[in-house]
Formats: C-alpha cells, structure tokens, sequence
C-alpha cells in the first residue's frame, strides 16, 4: 500500500484515500517555543556542523583516528561556542541602542516582562484604538474664549537665563516627540546659540501664538497590570510632545505659577513646590490623632473621625478648557499669557499608529499627562472645590485628583449628616466643571478609640457605602484603630516582591547603583509606631535582612552580625532611629551575650566596618 501511494495512484479529490494523503503529508512541528533572541542562520549551520562531528566522534572511538575527530569536533563546539557569545554581544548592544531611538518599544517591553508575570502588547486594531481615544479623550464643545489685547499691556521679554532654566529642566533621556529630536541634541543646540531660540519665543508672546507643530501629540497606551485588554480603562495614555514645545511650556509654566502660587488653596499638595503625598498623609493622620486622643468619650474630648476617599473618573482627560479658562481669569493672569493657553488649547491633533496604518483624533479638552502646563493648570481649575464653604465638622485634603474628606463629630448621625452635605456640595461643582464622581470606588473608615469597632452606614449617590475596617489613601493604609498593622504586613509583602524580582535583574555584585526611597521606608515617620509592637517588627525584619544582604553583596548564610558590622546597624534599626522610636528592652541573655561577642569579634577583623 505504501508503494501505491509512492508512485501517485489517481484518487477522487474527495475520495477517502485522497483526504488520508493529505493528513499524511502534514508535517507536526516538534518545536513549539520561539527561537532564541540571538539565534541566526549561522548558528544554525555552526550547530549542525557540530552535532556531526560529535556524533563521528563518538562513533568513532575505537578507531584509529579517533584523536583526528576527537579534535575536529572540540574545534567546531568551539567554533559554535564563539558565535553564540558574539550573537549575544550583537543583540544586547543593539537593544541599548534601541533605548535611545524608541523609549516604549522592545527595550520596556523586555524589562516589563521581567517585571511582570505576563505582559499585555500594545492595541493595534483600529477600531479598538478608536474606541480606547474616544473613551479617554471624551470630546468637549468648542473652546470659546477671546481675549483682546491693550496697546498698554507690556510683555516680559524671555531673557537667556530664563531659557537655559527651562532647557536644563528637560532630561537627557527621555523620549522625543513626533520631530525625533534627542533632548541631548536640541540642548546643545540652545546652548550653542542661544539667540536663536530667544527670537522664536519671544515672538511667540507677542503674537500670543503657540505654533500648530508643537500641538501635535503622539499617543503611547501603557497596560494597567492584568486588566482585560478590549476596556479603554485598562490603558494609561502619554502624549509625547516635542521638546521645543515643552520648553515654551516651561517658561509659561514659570510665570503663570508665579502669578497664581498664592492665591491657591493650601490644601492642595499636588504639584507644588515642597509638598509631597507625605505632607498630605500627614495632615490627615494629625487630624485623627488629635479627634482621638483625650481623656474620656461621655463629657470628655474624644470624638469620632470618619475619612472618605473620592474617585474621578478620567479625572485629567476631562477637564474642560472653557473652565480653566475661567479660573484664570479669576486669578488675575495676565492677558498674554491667557491668550499663550487659548492658542495652546486650539487646534491640537493626536496622532496614533494602528495596523492600517497613522491615525488623527482632533483633541477639544483634558490636561494630559505628557503636557508640561497640564498640573498647574488642573490646579487652577481644581481650586474652586477646595475653596467650597463646607460645614464646621469637615475638611478636605487634595493630591491632584485624589481627596480625602476628613469629618470629625462627636455622634455618628452627625458625621452622616454633615457626610451627606459635604458630597452634595462635592457633587455639585463637579457637574458645573464636567467632572464626574466614580462613586462606587468611594471608599471611608471609621476611626475610634473605643474597643467596640464600629462602623458606619454612608449614602453616596446611587450606592450604599459601609465603613471598612481600613482604606489605602495614598500608599498608606489607615485602620480603625490608627495602628498601621495592615500597612506593615502590605510593605513587607510588596517588598518581598520587588526584591525578588531585583535580585534576577541585578548581580550579586556592588548592589545598586543609585540609592532611591525603599518601599519599605515610604511614609515611615507617619506610621513607625507601628514597629513598636513585635508582630509588626517580626513580619519586617526579614525583608530587611535580605535586603541588607544585597546591599552588601552577600551570600544567604551570612551571620547577622557581620551584616550588621558592614552596614553599622540593621535597616530596620536604622528606621526605627530615623523616627526617634527606641526598640523594646530585651532581657539579655547568653544568646544576646554571645551574638555581643561575635559582633565585637567580628569588627575587629573588619577594620573599615569599624572605622
């Protein structure tokens, strides 16, 4: 039968024996992983000349020129050895030069896969792109602002400090616009004639004009973790713009900040100079600690202290340029600079490539992030709801977007009527500035002295909200009873993680280049407290620990106390001694005698950890 089908009996295309032919002449793939990154056609070749060789070698033992193949085949596994060593070399040289050329492309990619156990690629399909930009780009009515010009009005002219300020803000590193001028490249530029640029800006304020190539945007779309990749909210979206342009942002940045910073409300801890999230964490755990802390609840000082956190959807893609426009003017800017935003504003195109090739979406609203002017300016606008007459009881506290509503009352239907209030309020100036409230994400503890936990039955639009046993505001995580024990047990667990996937990208070698905020120490003078007890300390200790060990380019099995010695104290010490919170008394024993003379032995035979 076999040789029937050999010689090709003609058959019936749809005969049984024709259907079997084709099922036979399929070839099943045995390899169903991806090739290497550095493979190629040479290696290939090196490969199979070397597999030959080996198996003549083999073979061939008992021969008598066995040392003949036995040195022909080392010769080609060295051969193949070197080419796979030089492949490797090519490619990584080549992907630090794709870093410089395309910020967001296979480089991140390669380090996010790292990073992450599985990575989401960049949406291609036009109409899932469209749906994504409509959906985070919601289109607004047209900008309707004019401003007239008096002959009278003088105009600061951009002097070269000014410019070589704002050139010195833009890193050398990050990634151009649409033009695909290096940053490095056009700084030298400015440096070199300086001149030049000057007349270009300077005609820029006097005409009011903000040039039609600087407001093009090209649009970058970052996965959001493991989030289902057809909802536009599992993007994040970066409009990447040209330097030029930024750097006219930058200096109309600089003198509308200068105009506006003293008017803003002080509650506002985004984007501003010497404020941070800690600044505002703090705020809101002082106000806790003082309603808490007194002598008795009847007839005495203790109150409750209810802290609600609120969500905007879309918060900066939404804002409206007719109500920026307006909190401007009722700042006092002044004429050419509000007529610098309204040519801003006009006419801005984003730009996007999808498997059929470029796309454009005409852009008429949102301060996004990429924009330079896109932070002052939502804080500008966002200044009108920390400024709302809102009762006695209830306070609020601003990160950009992010507000927490602080409510302190003595009885809980105090703290909901004032609650109920306050979001009304809330509710109100959000509609009037075409924001809207994602008031299923709302999210409030109950904060009390008492032993009893209680909670609390909240109204928020449509939903019913009942206090949690704690909420994260932040990156800090604030409890019932204020004692940070989740927070704890959250950074430990989160730095665990990212240290493991550390230690895969690093070598053993030197430790990190760069010091940088650890996630264990992020907030820490706020909720150090929470180190006093030994469950929290116990469940810290050992992320340190490991931690130190990579530091100190250590293996696992050294003794605490020469990490100890190398480092001068633990790191978990150290924060407790950067917060002023002294460790518990131990009782000493002769462990703890023991492990003292080790440690004193140990620093003698390390004269620089000694010094």
């Amino acid at each position: 039968m076999g040789g029937a089908w050999d010689a090709g009996i003609p058959c019936r295309p749809d005969s049984p024996r024709h259907l079997l032919r084709g099922v036979a002449l399929i070839k099943r793939s045995t390899n169903l992983l991806p090739p290497v990154y550095w493979w190629n056609d040479t290696i290939a070749t090196l490969r199979k000349e070397c597999i030959r060789a080996r198996r003549l070698s083999q073979r061939g033992r008992k021969k008598t020129n066995s040392d003949e193949l036995e040195a022909k085949y080392k010769e080609a596994r060295r051969k193949l050895n070197k080419a796979i060593k030089s492949s490797k070399k090519q490619c990584w040289d080549e992907l630090l030069d794709e870093v410089e050329t395309d910020t967001w492309g296979r480089p991140y990619k390669v380090v996010m896969t790292r990073l992450k156990s599985q990575s989401m690629p960049s949406p291609t399909c036009p109409e899932l792109l469209k749906k994504i930009i409509t959906a985070l780009f919601p289109q607004q009515p047209e900008l309707n602002h004019s401003i007239e010009q008096y002959e009278a009005e003088t105009i600061p002219p951009v002097t070269e400090v000014q410019l070589l300020e704002a050139c010195g803000r833009v890193g050398n590193t990050k990634a151009p616009g649409l033009d695909g001028i290096p940053n490095i490249a056009l700084k030298a530029a400015i440096n070199a004639a300086p001149g030049l640029f000057l007349d270009v800006y300077n005609t820029c304020l006097q005409e009011g004009t903000f040039p039609a190539k600087w407001k093009q945007q090209r649009l970058v779309l970052l996965p959001k973790g493991k989030k289902p990749p057809d909802e536009p909210s599992s993007y994040r979206s970066l409009c990447m713009l040209d330097t030029a342009g930024k750097i006219l942002e930058r200096i109309v940045h600089r003198r509308i900040e200068a105009a506006v910073e003293n008017h803003l409300a002080d509650n506002q801890y985004g984007f501003r100079r010497g404020r941070s999230t800690l600044d505002a964490i703090d705020l809101v755990v002082n106000t806790v600690r003082e309603t808490i802390s007194g002598t008795r609840w009847r007839r005495g000082t203790k109150k409750y202290c209810l802290v609600a956190t609120l969500d905007i959807k879309n918060a900066f893609n939404s804002a409206k340029w007719d109500c920026i426009m307006e909190a401007l003017t009722g700042r006092s800017v002044p004429g050419y600079l509000r007529r610098m935003i309204v040519s801003y504003f006009t006419d801005r195109v984003l730009k996007y490539d999808t498997e059929s090739g470029p796309k454009e979406y005409r852009v008429t609203g949102g301060v996004f992030q990429g924009f330079v002017l896109g932070p002052l300016l939502w804080n500008i606008m966002y200044d009108g709801l920390l400024k709302l007459v809102l009762p006695s009881e209830a306070r609020l506290v601003a990160f950009a977007d992010d507000v927490a509503v602080v409510i302190v009352a003595k009885h809980l239907e105090d703290i909901n009527f004032v609650f109920d209030e306050t979001f009304a309020k809330i509710r109100r100036w959000m509609e009037s500035v075409g924001l809207k409230l994602a008031e299923h994400k709302t999210e409030a503890v109950l904060i009390i002295s008492k032993k009893q936990v209680e909670t609390i039955t909240l109204r928020v639009g449509d939903y019913e909200l009942t206090s949690q046993s704690f909420i994260r505001y932040l990156g800090v995580m604030i409890d019932t009873r204020l004692s940070f024990k989740q927070q704890a047990e959250h950074v430990s667990t989160k730095a665990s993680a990212v240290r493991t996937v550390l230690s895969r990208l690093m070598p053993n070698v030197e430790g990190p280049k760069q010091r940088k905020a650890s996630v264990l120490t992020y907030g820490i003078a706020i909720w150090a407290d929470a180190l006093q007890t030994q469950e929290s300390r116990r469940k810290v200790a050992p992320v340190y620990r490991l931690s130190d060990l990579r530091v100190t380019s250590a293996y696992r099995t050294m003794s605490e106390d020469a990490d100890v010695c190398h480092r001068r104290d633990a790191a978990y010490r150290s924060t407790s001694r950067r917060t002023k919170i002294p460790l518990p008394a131990k009782r000493v024993n002769h462990t703890e005698r023991s492990r003292a003379e080790n440690r004193g032995e140990t620093e003698q035979l390390t004269p620089m950890a000694a010094a």
